[in-house]
């Protein structure tokens, strides 16, 4: 009985080893087979998140531009004599193109590239790296082209919208100069101080000044859940005081428009008597 005992555990041992081997083989193959599958799923939901995302901020880009023409186009040519209808709308029309090429020149570098608090560097001079890779500080899910068109749109509109406080009172020579000047000192610098990283109206993407509605709390005071740029009162405080200035600045601005708009509408009552 020994020998035959001793030859049955001599031939079990090794059966037992390669059905161990073969279950934890199977096991890992399965877990390979799993986690590949999950990979590929997430991978999947990701490209139709962007492919969601991409296609709904290039339909608002488009509805924005069309804020701009034929929206305002037609809404300052109402406004005017008839004479200067279509000087009127032009000047809509040519902002487009206008801004369009001042923004992929040095435009959209010095808003939404990194630099110091007021402006950004020329890292993306003639759109110089913006591709189809997201970029991960302000849009995710989107390609980077798609985010730069459509802050190009508010780009365009802004600019466009002044034009209904010079109407009929301004060579188009001159409107060209304004504008190009007006977007290159007061919009692109205004946009990197709100919008862009570092900017110094930008707290959440590294700069001074928090923004209210995201970092204060119903009381006034700071939030502490924000862990990777904490706020400070001081902080509250300076954007207190920015925002009481801008608000003192803007009563001139509003001033001279009320006052342009009421100059020009002297001629529009008359033709309508």
């Amino acid at each position: 009985m020994r020998p035959l005992h001793n030859k049955l555990v001599a031939f079990s041992l090794p059966v037992f080893t390669v059905i161990l081997a073969i279950n934890v083989f199977g096991q890992t193959t399965t877990t390979a087979v799993a986690d590949d599958r999950l990979v590929k799923l997430e991978t999947a939901l990701t490209n139709a998140q962007m492919a969601g995302d991409n296609a709904w901020m290039l339909t608002c880009s488009a509805l924005v531009l069309m804020m701009t023409g034929p929206g305002l186009a037609l809404f300052y040519g109402g406004l005017v004599r008839k004479k200067n209808v279509l000087a009127t709308m032009m000047q809509s029309f040519i902002l487009m193109a206008l801004v369009t090429v001042l923004w992929a020149i040095y435009g959209y570098s010095v808003a939404f590239s990194e630099g110091n608090a007021f402006f950004g560097n020329l890292n993306y001079i003639f759109l110089t790296g913006v591709g189809s890779a997201p970029n991960t500080n302000y849009a995710a899910t989107i390609p980077h082209q798609t985010f730069m068109i459509y802050q190009l749109m508010f780009a365009i509109i802004t600019p466009a919208l002044i034009t209904g406080a010079y109407a009929e009172r301004i060579k188009f020579k001159a409107m060209l100069l304004f504008t190009i000047l007006w977007v290159t000192i007061v919009y692109f610098p205004l946009a990197h101080m709100v919008w862009g990283k570092g900017g110094f109206l930008n707290a959440v993407l590294g700069g001074r000044v928090p923004a209210l509605d995201q970092e204060v709390g119903a009381e006034g005071e700071p939030r502490q859940d924000h862990d990777p740029f904490p706020v400070t009162v001081q902080q509250v405080e300076d954007a207190r005081s920015v925002r009481a200035h801008a608000q003192i600045a803007l009563v001139p601005v509003l001033a001279f428009y009320c006052s342009g708009q009421v100059v020009h509408a002297k001629p529009v009552l008359e033709i309508y008597r």
